[in-house]
C-alpha cells in the first residue's frame, strides 16, 4: 500500500473529528471515503464504507467532491501541486470456470469437447458483459456487468482499483 504523500489530503479528511461539522458541505463519513477506498476500505473505515454504499444505492457518484470536502484556513497547510482525481466505469466480472480449447466430432456429427482449460477468475476493465440471442456470452463466460473506482493522485494511479456492485458487495481478481 502506498503511504499518503500529500499532507492536505491527510488534513482535509482529518479534518473533520476536530473541527466542527458546520464547515463541510458534504458529511464527515463522505469525505472519509477519499481516504479509505483507495486502500480497500481497511480496518478502521467502516463508516466511510457505509457511506460510499449509500451513495452508490442512490445513483449519486461513488466519490463526492474533493473541494466540498476541504476547507480552508490559514492555519492548515495545503499543496497546491498535487491534484487528486478518480475515474470510474464499467467492467465484466469472469468467475472461475472451465473452458475448452479443443474440439473434435464424433460419428454421429455432433461437437464435443476434447480438452479443457480452468480459467481462473478475472475482471475485463472498461468492458461489459453481453448476452447474444443465443445465450452466448462476451467476454466468455462473464457473469456480471459491475462498476470500478480507480483514484488518481497528479494523473497517476493511486491505491487499488476498487471493483463493487450497484449494492456494495466489493470483488477481486
Amino acid at each position: 500500500m502506498k503511504k499518503i504523500t500529500a499532507p492536505f489530503l491527510a488534513l482535509a479528511l482529518l479534518a473533520p473529528a476536530i473541527l466542527p461539522s458546520t464547515a463541510f458541505a458534504v458529511d464527515e463519513r463522505a469525505c472519509s471515503i477519499w481516504l479509505c477506498l483507495p486502500m480497500g476500505f481497511p480496518s478502521g473505515c467502516s463508516d466511510a464504507k457505509s457511506a460510499f454504499v449509500e451513495r452508490i444505492k442512490k445513483f449519486k457518484p461513488p466519490l463526492p467532491d474533493l473541494v466540498s470536502c476541504m476547507i480552508s484556513s490559514p492555519d492548515i497547510p495545503t499543496a497546491d501541486d498535487t491534484q487528486m482525481d478518480a475515474k470510474t466505469g464499467i467492467a465484466a466480472y469472469v468467475p472461475a470456470h472451465m473452458e475448452c480449447t479443443d474440439w473434435d466430432t464424433n460419428n454421429d456429427g455432433h461437437k464435443y469437447c476434447r480438452q479443457e482449460e480452468f480459467i481462473p477468475t478475472y475482471i475485463a476493465k472498461d468492458t461489459s458483459c453481453d448476452t447474444d440471442d443465443y445465450g452466448k456470452r462476451t467476454p466468455i463466460g462473464c457473469e456480471s456487468t459491475i462498476n470500478y473506482v480507480q483514484t488518481l493522485m497528479n494523473g497517476q494511479p493511486y491505491g487499488d482499483i476498487y471493483y463493487y456492485d450497484r449494492n456494495g458487495n466489493a470483488y477481486s481478481q
